[in-house]
């Protein structure tokens, strides 16, 4: 799980320390569980004990208070409390919605859904294949998972597994410094607020991407950016 949220993380234009946190969250995610017995954790929801469902609810919170006893694990126990939220504000412990929803922790919700989905023991009661789960993934866009998370997550997955021609054939998604000369943007380009910046269908040209590089800083640019594959990528 960690190996795919370095991935997605690498993917944005995030900061070394920012992508520590997200790895180290990826690893220690669950440390709150440990105090709640196996046999717990694949039971199914509705026949389990009050004190059961209590204890699974607030393992993010737990899981927050152990890391912060460790000062250099600060940044990483705020995604650990946040990645049980839903981008529908369905999730838990806060009931936190979308932006509300720290980027880091809405990495950490998709990646480890899948792999949570993908690496169920034997005597767990449903067990899903790799296809199920990025079709269970994709089902949630929007609902559970940020939409831009959940297609820079896929693209990112097929890409480590050589399929990207399987169900994405020419979109990739990609950071602001990734951008180079005749790509084509598939989606609007937009500022941090939502302002389009460049329409969908735009083929980029150097003296655009140095334009946008130097706008980064002051209005923001929403990424990931969509666009086609460069052949030479």
């Amino acid at each position: 799980m960690a190996l795919l949220a370095d991935a997605v993380a690498l993917r944005l234009d995030l900061t070394v320390n920012v992508r520590n946190a997200i790895h180290h969250a990826a690893l220690f995610h669950d440390i709150g569980m440990l105090g709640i017995a196996r046999k717990s954790l694949f039971t199914p929801w509705e026949h389990l004990s009050e004190t059961e469902r209590n204890l699974i609810l607030g393992h993010p919170d737990i899981g927050k208070e152990l890391l912060k006893s460790m000062p250099w694990y600060e940044e990483t126990a705020a995604i650990v409390a946040a990645h049980h939220e839903h981008w529908d504000g369905s999730g838990f412990p806060l009931h936190l919605g979308k932006e509300s929803i720290p980027l880091e922790a809405r990495i950490i919700t998709v990646c480890d859904a899948f792999d949570e989905m993908t690496h169920k023991p034997q005597d767990a009661t449903q067990h899903f294949s790799k296809e199920e789960a990025l079709a269970h993934i994709k089902k949630q866009r929007g609902g559970f998972f940020d939409p831009r998370i959940v297609d820079l997550f896929i693209n990112t997955y097929l890409s480590q597994a050589g399929l990207e021609n399987s169900s994405l054939p020419s979109e990739v998604a990609i950071s602001l410094s990734q951008l180079r000369s005749g790509m084509c943007l598939t989606q609007d380009l937009c500022n941090s607020l939502g302002k389009p910046l460049l329409t969908k269908g735009t083929i980029l040209q150097e003296a655009v991407i140095l334009r946008l590089l130097a706008m980064r800083d002051q209005f923001g640019v929403a990424e990931p950016i969509f666009v086609t594959a460069d052949p030479r990528m």
